[in-house]
């Protein structure tokens, strides 16, 4: 977003904002003639930013009632694949956007998995993304559709680019996939594409010292809305 342009006093929406780490990072951005306004369905880690003069609007964004105003610069990280109606959700961003303003938008890419050489690593993965896309409608490949669905809600200027992060022994990555399974287990068993055994085969693979792996890619892409339409 810093190689985008974003500037002092700008007007921002974080989308989905979470524990609000991004939120915070716009605020400092966009300085104190800026405007930061939060959105999620559950705010509990958001309301401590009140106090850093940060807006925090509790909401759905699929709610005809949310109306938060119009922006400079929108942000979603790791959202829109989570909601099954993502065309109607970009195109309601895109719609908040002042003329000129950038939406940007992460979300994930499965390019590393299918080709790691650990099968039971390829078949309890592919069981995860199938559990998530049958319990709320997860779509884990979307971030490869990004910039034609950012294209197709009505903005230019198209860009993206793409990170993928190692899966290693001691990496953020490899706990973080550790921790979903544990949590994850009996959906996962439940999709019948993986069971018990090669969860706990693929976490001792996670964590062992000579496991160097891929694992999602984020796909960051972003878009301006026409200055005169």
């Amino acid at each position: 977003m810093d190689a985008l342009g974003i500037r002092p006093g700008w007007r921002c929406l974080d989308v989905g904002a979470g524990p609000g780490s991004i939120t915070g990072w716009l605020a400092e951005r966009t300085g104190d003639g800026g405007e930061v306004l939060a959105v999620d369905r559950d705010t509990r880690f958001l309301e401590p930013l009140r106090q850093q003069g940060i807006g925090v609007l509790r909401a759905d964004l699929l709610d005809p009632a949310t109306d938060p105003g119009l922006f400079d610069l929108i942000h979603a990280r790791f959202v829109v694949m989570h909601i099954r109606e993502r065309g109607q959700v970009l195109r309601r961003l895109a719609s908040w956007l002042r003329p000129g303003g950038l939406l940007v938008v992460g979300d994930n890419a499965d390019l590393g998995t299918p080709g790691s050489p650990h099968e039971r690593y390829r078949t309890t993965m592919g069981a995860l993304w199938l559990a998530l896309e049958q319990a709320i409608g997860t779509d884990v490949d979307h971030g490869r559709r990004l910039p034609a669905a950012l294209a197709a809600a009505g903005l230019v200027d198209i860009g993206a680019a793409v990170d993928i992060p190692p899966v290693g022994p001691g990496t953020p990555m490899s706990r973080f996939w550790r921790l979903t399974l544990a949590q994850a287990r009996p959906l996962v068993v439940a999709t019948g594409l993986a069971d018990h055994a090669d969860v706990d085969a693929v976490q001792a693979y996670l964590e062992a010292p000579d496991t160097w792996d891929l694992s999602l890619g984020l796909v960051t892409a972003w878009g301006r809305r026409p200055r005169a339409e």
